[in-house]
């Protein structure tokens, strides 16, 4: 990359400073690429510990309807599960 520039002093000072800035400023790109990178594995983390939590619950609700259906009567859990008249609450945020 060839630059028209005069070879002068003052010339050469205002490139060390350009190149200073631009070693800064890949410098701090770096440090929040890191940050993010923390802060998604940190996410990630949580979101699978979560997921876990998800599955187990869902394998003991299974594991609960079957039991009823071989106790009651599938009929018997199907009336059972539309006279239930509480919604399950679900809240989603942001950050």
């Amino acid at each position: 990359m060839a630059l028209d520039i005069k070879p002068t002093r003052s010339e050469l000072i205002n490139l060390k400073r350009r190149i200073k800035q631009t070693q800064n400023g890949y410098n701090l790109l770096k440090m929040k690429r890191d940050g993010l990178f923390h802060e998604f594995r940190t996410l990630l983390s949580e979101m699978i510990e979560a997921r876990e939590g998800l599955v187990a619950t869902y394998r003991d609700a299974v594991q609960s309807i079957s039991l009823a259906s071989a106790i009651e009567g599938g009929l018997a859990v199907k009336s059972a599960a539309i006279a239930i008249t509480r919604h399950p609450e679900v809240t989603v945020s942001r950050r």
